[in-house]
């Protein structure tokens, strides 16, 4: 409960709302969950979009869970890889190349595994190079171009700096309480995290990158015009499989 009212209210107010209500919340289960058996090589998955101007991409894979010590630090590549405006990613495809309007990537973290995913739209008729350039930075920053001095000086000053903006509004208040609350953290999560993120180095960020981004293991859907972008994206030499909105294989 988020706004302009004591605790003691609110207490007061859950307690006569919901104080009688029984629990129904069960114990929780360990999960034992394996990691994802090595691919061989990105996968690209073509959905016909008949006529479309714009070709819409999304390239990713299964990643670590919220609660692996290695969050803040695989958080912290991502900013670099495609969290901020200045990101490796957009500085690619939208103003080095002008294929996109932004291209961005981001962790969607849960429990057991989360997702890893870099995303965009751009113009049907550089589709293909938009898919291999999403997939160049995906395994450049794990080896060929690891994160440099200057770029993670600048990624921990953005990273930092931009934690008060978090909690703006009541509704991002919330989510971060939710997020508390989902992951089990502790009530002094909000001290520690800028201490962590600052306590961070290059050395951590770059194996971080190595460990946990795959480019063998990415899976890339591409929806877009069939007719005009199906030949090309098969020039670059992936496995590619033709599926409707439902995943089925056609």
């Amino acid at each position: 409960m988020v706004g302009n009212i004591s605790s003691d209210l609110a207490a007061e107010l859950i307690s006569e709302k919901f104080g009688t209500l029984a629990n129904q919340q069960k114990p929780k289960e360990n999960q034992i969950v394996s990691e994802p058996p090595a691919g061989e090589g990105p996968t690209i998955y073509l959905v016909d979009r008949p006529g479309s101007a714009q070709s819409i991409l999304r390239a990713g894979h299964i990643s670590i869970p919220r609660e692996h010590h290695d969050y803040h630090s695989l958080a912290f590549v991502n900013y670099i890889l495609g969290g901020d405006y200045s990101s490796r990613l957009n500085m690619n495809l939208r103003q080095d190349k002008g294929y996109s309007y932004g291209f961005h990537s981001s962790i969607e973290w849960m429990k057991p595994l989360s997702i890893l995913v870099a995303r965009g739209s751009v113009q049907t008729d550089v589709t293909k190079e938009s898919v291999f350039e999403t997939l160049k930075e995906l395994t450049n920053i794990v080896e060929l171009n690891q994160i440099g001095v200057e770029e993670f000086r600048k990624a921990k000053e953005g990273l930092l700096k931009s934690v008060p903006s978090q909690f703006e509004s009541n509704q991002q208040i919330t989510s971060q309480l939710l997020n508390m609350a989902a992951f089990d953290l502790p009530l002094d999560y909000f001290d520690t995290n800028i201490g962590k993120i600052s306590d961070l180095t290059l050395d951590e960020v770059r194996e971080s990158a190595m460990k946990h981004i795959s480019p063998t293991e990415i899976k890339m859907i591409v929806v877009g015009d069939r007719d005009k972008i199906q030949k090309p994206l098969e020039e670059l030499g992936y496995p590619l499989f033709v599926i409707d909105m439902y995943g089925n294989s056609i």
